[in-house]
């Protein structure tokens, strides 16, 4: 089927099929841009601004409301991955009654709404491979500045600290919105993931490659400082495993491998270092599994089973955990406050309950089965690949660092939604542009 005309009328007639290109009017190319545009500013402000943040994924949402009404015959693209999240957005829209506090309820699942709503505004206006790269590039430049900002802040509060003599082991770098240093940690493993990615496969497009290239030192001199033992152990089990399947390609490849698992180590030693003020190796290996660590924690998560008693399928409600009796349940340890549970897993079984948990391990499945479709069905060297690598390892980075702390945060959630979301963005693109040149 040769015939210019012949592929217009299969076009039209093809219109309900997801990835059939149809024209689209001067309303639908002028209500994209503009969604596209706020949606890039949300994107740079996640780890600069809250109160831009917030206003910038307003607007975008709306504008990708109003494209969507737009576009003739065709539907919004979710994917399997979409269902599952919209499925935990529903778990916690079901446990909302229920809760503590129905305000705080409110803002639970409005935080996970808006990821999902960040993966679906990725995966529907990122209609083209260069509207891919200019968010690959909002990323990374806002990570940048904030890893700037974050690590001078931190050097020069360390500089007051030390002239006053007021130097405290909690100082450590926090960068704008992300907040607590484990939070940021989170945060900035996931973009680490994602510039690892772009340099490593991402060679396509050399501007991009550069700014990866100067992106991820940057990020992981930030991470170094945010003192996150439990950061810096998920860094070396992702090392690890990539490096598994990096060690087949030759000298370059295991040096790098064998080199990242060092620096992981004397990170970690570092930490423990700060964190426990002693410079004996035995005492910070097992200073993680001592009291006010990991033992700590043990009689939180004794806690939250014994909530499972009295809530066992709905919970205390969305973003309740800090509400709920914690004589009542026996959740008496050193730590100084009790806003979460130390661990996602065990965060969702108690604020959602087991409907919550069963729609959280789904939409993690769908995720993971997505990423490993993308790494099977990607070229060696392509943007899709690299953001198919950085999605992947940022799901490592959330399940693994889960174990021990709440990954699940507002600006890791929006991460790791829109990493998936522009590796979905671009695979769709790519397929539509060989189809059309089959066709031609």
């Amino acid at each position: 089927m040769s015939d210019p005309k012949q592929i217009l009328e299969k076009r039209s007639l093809e219109g309900g099929v997801p990835g059939a290109p149809i024209s689209p009017t001067s309303w639908e190319k002028t209500v994209e841009r503009v969604a596209l545009a706020w949606l890039l500013v949300m994107v740079l402000a996640i780890p600069l601004s809250e109160s831009v943040k917030n206003i910038a994924f307003g607007l975008a949402l709306a504008g990708g409301l109003a494209f969507c009404c737009l576009r003739r015959g065709r539907g919004l693209r979710l994917y399997p991955v979409g269902w599952g999240q919209l499925g935990l957005v529903v778990a916690a829209l079901i446990s909302l009654p229920f809760a503590l506090s129905p305000l705080q309820g409110l803002r639970g699942a409005w935080d996970l709404f808006r990821a999902f709503a960040v993966f679906a505004l990725m995966a529907n206006l990122l209609r083209s491979d260069r509207a891919v790269r200019w968010c690959v590039w909002a990323f990374l430049v806002g990570i940048s500045v904030g890893a700037v900002w974050g690590i001078s802040h931190f050097a020069w509060g360390y500089w007051e600290a030390k002239e006053t003599g007021l130097i405290g082991v909690r100082h450590a770098v926090e960068i704008h919105s992300l907040g607590h240093p484990n939070h940021t940690a989170t945060y900035l493993l996931m973009m680490l993931a994602l510039a690892l990615g772009v340099v490593v496969h991402g060679r396509s497009d050399p501007h991009l490659w550069r700014l990866g290239l100067g992106a991820a030192p940057l990020i992981a001199v930030a991470l170094a400082f945010t003192y996150s033992r439990s950061a810096l152990i998920t860094a070396l089990v992702v090392v690890a495993t990539f490096g598994v399947f990096w060690w087949r390609k030759g000298g370059r490849a295991r040096a790098w491998v064998v080199g990242s698992i060092i620096v992981c180590l004397i990170l970690f030693v570092a930490a423990g270092a700060r964190k426990t003020r002693s410079a004996d190796l035995a005492h910070i290996l097992k200073a993680p599994f001592t009291k006010g660590a990991m033992s700590d924690r043990f009689i939180v998560w004794g806690g939250v089973i014994r909530i499972m008693r009295t809530r066992p399928l709905v919970g205390v409600g969305p973003r309740n955990f800090n509400f709920m009796d914690k004589y009542r349940y026996g959740i008496q340890s050193s730590f100084h406050y009790f806003n979460h549970a130390h661990s996602m897993y065990f965060n969702v079984l108690a604020e959602m309950g087991l409907l919550g948990l069963g729609a959280l391990f789904a939409w993690l499945f769908c995720y993971a089965r997505a990423c490993f479709g993308l790494l099977l069905g990607g070229s060696g060297q392509s943007l899709g690949r690299g953001l198919a690598v950085g999605a992947t390892a940022a799901l490592a980075v959330l399940m693994i660092s889960g174990l021990v702390t709440t990954t699940l945060h507002t600006e890791g959630a929006m991460a790791i939604s829109g990493l998936l979301g522009m590796a979905l963005a671009e695979r769709n693109y790519q397929g539509r542009t060989s189809r059309d040149s089959r066709e031609q």
